[in-house]
Parts: C-alpha cells; sequence; structure tokens
C-alpha cells in the first residue's frame, strides 16, 4: 500500500514506541511521512491537494497518534475533512477524559474511515460519543529487533523505570526504593532503557489510570525479564496468563510477597520469563501487529472500490 502518514517526529522523544511502529510500517508498505522534524521539504502552508502533485495520490491516508491540529497546516486539516476519495485512516492515542472533548471535535471534523485503538475501554468511549467510522482494537506492540535478551549479568534485584507523573508510579516507585534489595529506580530511556532491562531480574510496573495494557509489557517480556504488574483490561484479548508469562500482583503487600518468592526461586522465575518472552515475541511483535493493520485496512479498501 501507499500509505500518506500525518504525524510528528516522535524519534527524539523518550517514549519512542510509536515512532518505532511507524518505522516498522515503512518496512511492509510504501510509507511517506508528513509532518514537523520529518525529512521531507515540510510547508507550513501546505494542502492535502499540494501533497498529492509533489507525492502522488495515497491508497490510505494514516494520521498516527496526533489530533492536535496546531501541528499541522491549517489548509491541510481542512482539505483532509472535505476528502471523500481516499480511505483515512487513524491510530487513536491519549483518547481520556481531559482529552474527549478537542479529540472528539477533530474526529467530527476530519470523518475518518477506520480509527484503531490501543484498549476495548476507548472502543466503548467512542461509541459512547457516537463517533463514525469502523473501530478496531490494535494492541500495543515491541520492535524484537530492539527488545530482546541481550545475555547480560542481572546485577538488579528489582527495577521500576517508571515516570513519575501519577500518583501509582509514585507509590510504587517509593515502595521499591524502600526495599532490602539491589534496586534501580531512576528512569532512564531508549538504549539505556533496554539494557536496564536486560540487567533486571524483576522488573515491576504499574497501569496508568485506564488501566491500558502498555508498551513495558511487551517490551520486558520481549527481553526474557520477568514483569509485574497490576491488574491491565484486555489481558484475556492480549492471552498473556498470570502465572504463565507474567506476575500480576494485588496491592503492596501482595507485590512484596511475590518479588521476595520469585527472588528465591530463580528457576521458577527463569521460566516465566521465558515463556513470556516466546509469547510475546511470536504474537505481540510490531510485525505481527503490522500484518493484523494490513488486513484491516485492505479489507476497508476492497469495500470503498
Amino acid at each position: 500500500m501507499k500509505i500518506l502518514l500525518l504525524a510528528w517526529n516522535r524519534r527524539r522523544r523518550n517514549n519512542w514506541g510509536h515512532e518505532l511502529f511507524r518505522r516498522e510500517l515503512a518496512k511492509y508498505h510504501d510509507v511517506l511521512f508528513y509532518g514537523l522534524g520529518y525529512y521531507c521539504n515540510y510547508d507550513p502552508n501546505i494542502t492535502i491537494d499540494g501533497i498529492f502533485k509533489l507525492y502522488g495520490k495515497p491508497n490510505i491516508i494514516f494520521t498516527h497518534v496526533e489530533h492536535r491540529e496546531r501541528l499541522f497546516p491549517a489548509g491541510l486539516i481542512d482539505g483532509l475533512g472535505n476528502l471523500n476519495n481516499v480511505l483515512k485512516v487513524h491510530y487513536c492515542g491519549d483518547y481520556e477524559q481531559r482529552n474527549w472533548s478537542r479529540y472528539n471535535d477533530h474526529f467530527r471534523r476530519i470523518k475518518y474511515n477506520l480509527i484503531f485503538v490501543p484498549c476495548s475501554h476507548v472502543l466503548a468511549d467512542l461509541k459512547k460519543h457516537k463517533i463514525g467510522g469502523r473501530h478496531h482494537l490494535l494492541l500495543l506492540s515491541v520492535d524484537t529487533s530492539l527488545f530482546y535478551d541481550k545475555h547480560l549479568e542481572k546485577i538488579y534485584d528489582v527495577s521500576t523505570p517508571l515516570n513519575q507523573n501519577e500518583r501509582c508510579r509514585k507509590r510504587l516507585i517509593k515502595f521499591v526504593s524502600g526495599l532490602d534489595l539491589n534496586v534501580a529506580i531512576e528512569k532512564i530511556f531508549k538504549e539505556a532503557y533496554v539494557k536496564r532491562i536486560n540487567e533486571s531480574k524483576i522488573i515491576v510496573t504499574c497501569s496508568q489510570a485506564y488501566g491500558q495494557f502498555s508498551f513495558k509489557y511487551t517490551e520486558v517480556m520481549a527481553c526474557g525479564t520477568l514483569i509485574m504488574g497490576d491488574r491491565i483490561d484486555d489481558l484475556e484479548k492480549t492471552g498473556l496468563k498470570d502465572g504463565e508469562h507474567l506476575i500480576l500482583y494485588d496491592g503492596l503487600k501482595d507485590l512484596e510477597d511475590k518479588i521476595y518468592y520469585f527472588l528465591k526461586h530463580d528457576r521458577e522465575r527463569e521460566k516465566i520469563a521465558k515463556n513470556g518472552m516466546k509469547f510475546v515475541r511470536e504474537y505481540h511483535s510490531m510485525k505481527t501487529r503490522i500484518k493484523e493493520f494490513t488486513k484491516i485496512v485492505q479489507e476497508e479498501l476492497r469495500k470503498s472500490r
């Protein structure tokens, strides 16, 4: 497929998961990245027709995560809203109550044919707000060429590389820092983050306020490290099983008990970690997710002919 991907370049951001997905997408399709920070000749005054004249007409227009219209030329947004002869696709990011109003305004203006979401509760929210188009769940995934078992020495008992931007995360970091173990709690990014996962026996995390299955689950498991997390939405849909691929906890006391148990039982910990690694690399790689995305989009293209 020929894809015009409208977004701003996230490669320099610390949370690079979405950018990695875009780069993986370009391995399988003809993708033109257009937006702030990309290498095309970005024109703040360009229109959608102007892009078509320069680069040709795509099979689909894909706005990935971005809904902030101020990041795009006004003429491009106006043209996108009035465009009816190209399939318009969106991948939804941060569709939370604090963003509903702006996001819904954008949805109603652009009238996407397809909207992909990372978790099931967003499907329900889109339906509640009567947002048009077809809606599909597309779980977050992992770049297995970057996240893998590097066979490093496990020098940390427990690590919790989390941003301290939510109350539950602050509590978890404080809890881990108080354990009488060799712990690492500082937030690190990209290559250093991959290294830290590989150097840790256990990674502890907590879901965001809306309980989303986050990148961290796939990233940690893809490296063959045991992850412990609280209850998350869509666990059944991921195919992951508590006690077989990862460990779930209910409250800090339960977490503490499970940390000490699995630090004492190396073989059991390593077995679960290896099960998680095998499962995630087979079913939650970005390559696998792009196959799912492609199948849905191509079916929609056939319907629109």
